[in-house]
């Protein structure tokens, strides 16, 4: 049975745990949409280019001095996302390797970091899983 975190903080990392791939994709994407204006405000060669397109023209000026700080936020959103993906893989990767044993005495050892990967990291699939090979190894 699946634990919710209480208050409004547990609210977000429950659901930040339950979309990780998809808020990691979100935030790279929205860092590189981002990136692609403060690279046309700061590029001359671009600028000229984005005085033909008149939306982009528009948002340019826009932005105006505050050109700045969103290459400062694009580069933040962009790495956010980028770490948030990397760390997903990671912890995904080793909650396999800790699943694919068929030893108990194993799976008993790695029990709780896998646990804790399928508690506190991961969607609730993977919870699911761990329930499943317990059930399966009769522990």
């Amino acid at each position: 049975m699946r634990r919710y975190r209480e208050g409004f903080g547990g609210l977000v990392a429950d659901i930040h745990q339950a979309y990780r791939f998809e808020f990691a994709g979100i935030f790279f994407a929205v860092g590189i949409f981002l990136m692609f204006f403060a690279l046309v405000g700061y590029i001359p060669q671009m600028r000229e280019w984005a005085r033909g397109v008149p939306f982009l023209d528009n948002i340019i000026a826009g932005m105006g001095g505050w050109i700045f700080w969103e290459t400062i936020i694009a580069i933040l959103v962009m790495l956010i996302g980028a770490f948030d993906f990397y760390d997903t893989i990671k912890k995904i990767r080793e909650f396999e390797q800790l699943m694919q044993t068929t030893s108990k005495e194993i799976f008993l050892k790695n029990r709780k970091r896998v646990k804790h990967l399928a508690e506190n990291d991961l969607p609730e699939r993977y919870w699911q899983r761990v329930v499943k090979k317990e059930l399966e190894l009769k522990v």
